[in-house]
């Protein structure tokens, strides 16, 4: 990155609004690592095992995870030890999410203090890495929309994408840079980042697409559970700003900038993602809270007492986001005690469980203990321990003791017990077709 942080503190044109900006960054930044110490949370806990694994000789790998969060954390572990290494990260990821919002204010000629707090409502911090990549997504999406009218576009929407393959959706926003040959550029570089890990997973997996299709293949075409669309939830990640923002697009009255355009239709596809998808979960939809902000802050700004107003969202956001901690508090993660104990008990052993995740960050290599693919007599048979988690205690089977890691994907475990099952059919963009005229089929 090429820009001095001290650079765009200059726009901040007094100390006030310097110290206001640093402060809400320290608050918001406080309150993420102290989240942290609560327990472990399932996702982050899956991301520290794929680093682990891919970078040093982990126990467990979940392939249908994107890698960049996974490699960030694996440098990381070279230094530090897993658990510190998630600290670090959040700091990390903390930090640059101020510099994307500076990166945007710049480009736009907007307030970067209404905007970073517009955008880092209550409900944001609390999400923000609660699992891991949200934050980290955001940012990536915000240095995208900063740089928009650059090729480096293309190198931030390829790294949102290896963050959350949901970030692909917004390729199409590639067309907002007018030019055709930035667009070809940006897409070429988009390419080239992603470039590595296909070329990972053909050597890994034996197919490009591996980890994406198997991401699909869980998360899309085999699940069953589908839950209901919250109205309230893209009001409670966005915060006090729709309104704002209605009111720039209604004052504006049609009179939009180009970018405006693409804000809406950047809102437009985070709701229809989310419509689409099987579990509406509220943060899943983390990512509307830059569209919206970018448009509320012009919004605000249109107002006669804009400061006084925003001065008021400042602290109500301050409230409201300190006591959504407290009341939130222990939500979305685990007290590590039992699965301590029982990877104490089961040692290095290959294990299934009901809550494998937590079993193999303590130690034990542990995947799903998943009877649709066969019964709990065919696992021990084959040299598995089953751990089952339950009402505060756990129980433990198998005498058997296999020693190697767990990395097994989906599709894999779905050929093997179904049989014809290919990686082909579940990538988004079916790819069947072509593979068996250019290879005879995979």
């Amino acid at each position: 990155m090429d820009v001095d942080f001290a650079d765009h503190f200059e726009r901040l044109r007094d100390l006030d609004r310097r110290y206001f900006l640093g402060f809400y960054f320290v608050f918001v930044t406080a309150l993420m690592l102290w989240q942290q110490t609560q327990g472990w949370a399932w996702d982050f806990s899956v991301y520290s095992l794929n680093a682990e694994y891919l970078f040093h000789d982990g126990v467990y790998m979940e392939w249908k995870r994107p890698p960049l969060l996974p490699t960030i954390l694996g440098v990381l572990q070279y230094i530090f030890s897993m658990r510190a290494a998630e600290n670090v990260f959040v700091l990390l990821c903390s930090g640059f999410s101020l510099y994307s919002m500076l990166k945007v204010s710049e480009s736009y000629d907007l307030d970067p203090l209404r905007l970073y707090v517009m955008v880092m409502s209550p409900f944001v911090v609390l999400y923000s890495v609660l699992q891991g990549t949200e934050l980290l997504f955001l940012s990536l999406m915000a240095m995208f929309v900063a740089d928009l009218d650059d090729g480096r576009a293309g190198v931030w929407l390829g790294l949102a994408f290896l963050t959350r393959y949901t970030g692909g959706l917004f390729g199409v926003l590639l067309l907002f840079q007018k030019d055709f040959r930035k667009m070809l550029y940006s897409g070429v570089a988009g390419f080239f980042t992603v470039l590595p890990w296909l070329v990972f997973n053909y050597f890994a997996l034996g197919h490009p697409f591996a980890s994406i299709a198997d991401s699909y293949a869980l998360d899309v075409v085999e699940r069953t559970l589908t839950t209901p669309f919250n109205l309230e939830d893209p009001f409670l990640i966005t915060g006090i700003a729709v309104p704002f923002a209605l009111y720039y697009l209604w004052d504006q009255y049609w009179d939009f900038e180009l970018v405006d355009v693409m804000m809406v239709l950047m809102s437009a596809l985070i709701i229809f993602r989310q419509l689409g998808t099987h579990i509406k979960v509220r943060r899943y939809l983390f990512d509307l809270a830059l569209p919206v902000a970018f448009l509320a802050v012009k919004g605000l700004d249109n107002l006669e007492r804009s400061k006084k107003i925003f001065y008021a969202i400042f602290t109500l956001y301050l409230i409201s986001t300190a006591s959504l901690f407290v009341v939130e508090r222990g939500n979305g993660f685990v007290n590590p005690g039992d699965f301590q104990d029982a990877s104490d008990e089961v040692g290095n052993c290959k294990t299934v469980s009901n809550i494998w995740p937590f079993l193999s960050y303590a130690g034990t290599p542990s995947g799903p203990l998943e009877t649709h693919f066969k019964s709990e007599q065919e696992f021990i048979e084959e040299g598995y321990k089953i751990v089952k988690f339950g009402n505060g205690t756990y129980s433990v089977k198998g005498d058997g003791c296999v020693k190697e890691p767990y990395n097994v994907t989906y599709i894999q475990k779905l050929d093997k017990y179904d049989g014809g099952a290919r990686i082909c059919r579940y990538v988004p963009f079916k790819t069947c077709k072509l593979e068996e005229k250019l290879f005879g089929g995979s």
